[in-house]
């Protein structure tokens, strides 16, 4: 660590780039619209602690990497969804929990996160349905990785393609159908707590005997 040049904190010596300033606590200004990570366009601005830049220093031939956010695909969901997915399966696995796969749906944005369970998961906890997707929620929305995640699908395998879990998801979502005897039926098995309302876990092909 060294000093920095105008302000009275520490910069990492091996920094390609430091930007350097003052947050102001008493004086807000406009920002946005801009473009969000899911691929829309937002249309209002809304009012930000104001950012006072008073130095950047940076090496020689720094680069900056940068992602610009767009419509999904693109690297925004495909660089943050790989890892925190990654993330969100060892903590699950830390827990005990009969977890084999974690995987984001980079179609959906990150907005949907797909758990997979061992067949073998009732055997081996001995809990109900509900239960197991209470815990798994409650892993996943307390961790870091989990801050962006408003849908989990919780299945007892993960395919090669996810179209088999998303297309009857998509589906039984839809408030104006309901399912019949037999399809794959989609029910809220968890919410978030109250600070992040709309997240829910979501509870897919468990064996009928143990819903």
């Amino acid at each position: 660590m060294v000093p920095a040049e105008t302000v009275d904190l520490p910069v990492p010596a091996t920094a390609k780039i430091v930007i350097e300033g003052h947050i102001a606590f008493d004086q807000d200004v406009m920002e946005g619209p801009m473009n969000e990570y899911p691929g829309y366009n937002a249309i209002d601005a809304s009012p930000k602690p104001l950012f006072t830049v008073t130095a950047i220093t940076h090496r020689d031939g720094a680069i900056l990497p940068v992602v610009a956010a767009g419509p999904p695909v693109e690297e925004d969901h495909t660089g943050t969804g790989t890892m925190h997915a990654a993330e969100i399966l060892y903590n699950l696995t830390t827990a005990g929990l009969p977890v084999t796969s974690t995987w984001f749906s980079y179609e959906s944005a990150i907005h949907w996160l797909i758990v997979s369970v061992r067949r073998d998961w009732f055997e081996t906890l001995s809990i109900s349905a509900d239960e197991l997707a209470r815990r798994i929620g409650g892993i996943v929305f307390a961790g870091k990785a989990g801050f962006g995640v408003p849908k989990i699908l919780l299945d007892t395998h993960l395919p090669g393609r996810q179209g088999h879990l998303l297309l009857p998801a998509r589906r039984s979502l839809r408030p104006d159908r309901t399912p019949r005897e037999g399809q794959l039926r989609t029910r809220l098995a968890g919410r978030r707590p109250a600070t992040r309302p709309g997240a829910m876990v979501r509870r897919l092909r468990l064996p009928m005997n143990h819903r």
